[in-house]
């Protein structure tokens, strides 16, 4: 069972964004974002971290839960979602973990 989404806002465009949130709205997901004091993010449930390397992916990665959906360009951080996650999108690929 979904649980809620979160994103990673710090490199995430505008318009992926506004989208996420509109599709949490009509499905009725709780939708969090993460991003450093140098965003101005608009969002209900945000968390402003500071601007050290990392820190907005740290946060994301404390904040999930399985069962979660982040939302990320940082696929690098990939391998620590995964444990966690039903799926994981980014540019042009999925990862959707595999039914017991």
């Amino acid at each position: 069972m979904l649980k809620k989404v979160i994103v990673d806002a710090d490199a995430c465009p505008k318009s992926v964004l506004a989208s996420a949130q509109k599709i949490c709205h009509q499905v009725g997901l709780e939708l969090w974002t993460v991003a450093s004091f140098n965003h101005n993010i608009s969002s209900a449930n945000h968390i402003t971290v500071g601007n050290a390397s990392q820190e907005a992916d740290i946060q994301v990665m404390n904040l999930t839960k399985r069962g979660d959906i982040v939302i990320t360009q940082d696929w690098v951080l990939l391998p620590w979602y995964c444990p966690k996650v039903l799926g994981q999108f980014h540019p042009g690929e999925r990862y959707l973990k595999k039914k017991p």
